[in-house]
């Protein structure tokens, strides 16, 4: 690189003087006749040094000249970064720092200003300054922060300030120290930033996957979360938590009856009326539907339960729907931590299955959790969920029990029960499955299936040369299918079993409504089909329904008879039945036969048959099959 002009000048001037010197001491000796000295030499061999040091410097002068220049050029590219850097972050709500321990300064980039919304001239003075404006909940981690600095280790922090408007703001602060020769901090450095956007966008969305969409309340997620933290407080306070559940009664109706737009309307009205009630003493949820969760802590049960009566009153006031009928109540279960369960599942389940019990015993009221209760809800539930898959499964058998000729002491016809033997449940009573299978509209599948068995098995006795009938039962819901008559007719003739040797026993209810009971009974009858009543003596049915209908069979409850030796009342009950079936022209079975007594009370009365322990228990086809070769013997 070429040194300035005036560099040169001056380089070649002190060359020129020491060239000179040199060649002109020989010249001017000899012009004057001067010899050659010693002095002469040394100032000769000096001058030379002073031009070989001339030149020297004069090289060292260019390569410092060229350093300079270099250093110039750095120094201006550094400049133009800084200044790239800093506009980068100053228009993008953010800002570089630097604290000087030394100093006690503050030192904040342009950025700092549209950040802060203060003259970086305000901070510069105080170097802690900026702790000022973090507001209190969140010092304790800028504390943190700076304290993690000041140790030496890089630090990330984010919390939030207030701005020169005084707007909370969210600010990500980066830092890490700069150390000198003795490994001392003595300077920090690093960027902040402002979150302020992103952290609303993500408590958006944190709110979203947290709340209801259409009442705003918190979803399950959401008081999942709670309840965890409030049970953990129970245990730390030793304090009680509530669940409450509620279920509003007959919300269908009003979906039904207004459409959807009302009830949604209807739904977002109650969260803010429970929401309102229930202020800071707990929490309201949406679980789903038209089902709502209130969690409470409490510590007097007197307070608790004032709570509870005043949620029941606060669905008494109408809402503000534009329709005729605006008004809702609400059945609620209870169920207590850790009482009840210590588990989020089992509180909410407890509380669920209670407040289906206050929706049959009225609504418009609460249950608590029962353990006994809860002990049979559960089995119900189980036995529910077998239930179901039981017909595919193969699970039911049909049992048989004979209905015995009381004169000859023989078998004339069998009725076919049904038995469940569950892999897991083990053996089901019909008792306790039979009516669970009505509520879950499985019985008339159920029912038909023990038809088409029975009538399966039976047709083989018959073929074997075993003479019998055969009486099946059928429960309320397929005897008012209106299709009934003719599901029994495709299956005695799939099954070529002759009608007139099938009994079909039904209950005195079904005689509740006789107009559609005597259609059904005409249709059966007139396929040859034979009608008994069950557990006659035990219903609703009268004289006169008896009168009006066609009735083949009338069977005697078997209470009757197990109360025969204590009631004199029940004997006379008896004999009017047995005079009742002989005027009628219909044949009497006596059910539940298990004494010898018993069985002479009946003959002497005139009851031709009947069934009962003394004579079999409900066995398997291949037991009746060995009862009827011993008899055929």
């Amino acid at each position: 690189m070429l040194m300035s002009s005036k560099h040169t000048k001056r380089g070649l001037i002190y060359v020129t003087y020491c060239l000179v010197g040199f060649f002109a001491i020989p010249y001017i000796l000899n012009h004057y006749n001067v010899s050659y000295t010693p002095i002469t030499a040394i100032l000769h061999i000096l001058i030379l040094i002073l031009l070989v040091y001339t030149l020297y410097q004069y090289r060292q002068l260019d390569g410092v000249h060229e350093i300079n220049q270099k250093y110039k050029e750095n120094r201006q590219k550094l400049l133009l970064r800084e200044n790239e850097l800093n506009s980068l972050f100053d228009n993008n709500n953010a800002y570089l720092w630097t604290i000087d321990f030394a100093e006690k300064t503050f030192l904040p980039s342009q950025g700092f200003e549209q950040v802060y919304g203060f003259s970086r001239d305000e901070f510069m003075k105080n170097y802690e300054l900026w702790k000022d404006r973090v507001i209190p909940e969140d010092m304790h981690i800028a504390e943190e922060h700076y304290a993690r600095l000041k140790s030496g280790l890089p630090s990330n922090r984010s919390f939030r300030f207030r701005n020169g408007d005084e707007e909370i703001r969210w600010l990500d602060a980066w830092g890490k120290p700069i150390f000198n020769e003795k490994n001392k901090v003595t300077h920090l450095t690093g960027v902040a930033y402002d979150i302020t956007e992103r952290k609303e966008l993500e408590e958006k969305l944190y709110h979203n996957a947290t709340h209801d969409y259409l009442t705003g309340l918190p979803n399950r997620k959401k008081l999942m979360q709670h309840m965890e933290d409030e049970m953990s407080k129970c245990s730390e306070n030793k304090e009680s938590l509530a669940v409450l559940f509620l279920d509003l009664d007959h919300f269908k109706f009003i979906n039904d009856s207004y459409g959807h737009n009302v009830g949604d309307k209807l739904l977002v009205q109650i969260g803010d009326r429970l929401q309102r009630f229930i202020g800071n003493k707990g929490m309201v949820s949406r679980h789903g539907g038209d089902e709502f969760i209130v969690i409470l802590r409490y510590r007097a049960y007197k307070q608790f339960i004032k709570v509870v009566h005043g949620l029941i009153e606060t669905f008494k006031t109408p809402y503000d729907l534009k329709v005729e009928d605006s008004t809702i109540s609400a059945s609620i279960g209870i169920s207590m931590y850790p009482k009840d369960d210590t588990t989020i599942e089992g509180l909410i389940g407890k509380a669920d299955r209670a407040m289906y019990r206050a929706k049959e015993q009225g609504k418009n009221t609460y249950r608590f959790a029962n353990p006994e209760l809860e002990e049979a809800e559960v089995r119900r539930n189980t036995v529910e969920q077998h239930l179901k898959r039981a017909v595919q499964l193969e699970e039911f058998e049909v049992h048989y029990q004979p209905i015995i000729n009381l004169v000859t002491g023989e078998i004339f016809e069998t009725e076919a029960l049904i038995r469940w033997n569950n892999p897991e449940l083990g053996t089901v009573m019909p008792l306790e499955f039979i009516p669970l299978a009505e509520r879950l509209g499985i019985m008339s599948e159920i029912g038909l299936w023990v038809i088409d068995e029975a009538t399966k098995q039976t047709k083989l006795w018959q073929d074997s040369g075993m003479n019998m009938r055969l009486s099946v039962n059928v429960s309320n819901t397929q005897f008012e299918d209106p299709l009934f008559s003719r599901k029994i007719s495709t299956i005695l003739s799939n099954n070529q079993f002759n009608a007139e040797q099938l009994t079909i026993e039904i209950t005195e209810s079904v005689l509740l409504n006789t107009e559609k009971a005597s259609k059904t009974i005409d249709h059966l009858r007139n396929m040859g089909i034979e009608i008994a009543i069950d557990d006659f003596g035990t219903g609703y049915s009268s004289l006169s329904v008896l009168n009006s209908l066609p009735i083949d069979t009338i069977k005697i409850d078997k209470s009757f008879l197990s109360r025969l030796s204590e009631d004199q009342n029940n004997v006379q009950l008896v004999n009017t039945i047995i005079n009742l079936g002989t005027t009628l022209n219909s044949k009497v079975v006596a059910e539940g036969i298990e004494t010898p007594d018993q069985a002479d009370f009946l003959k002497e009365s005139g009851c031709l048959y009947g069934q009962g322990f003394l004579y079999s228990r409900p066995v398997s086809p291949a037991d009746i099959t060995q009862l009827l070769l011993k008899q055929s013997a």
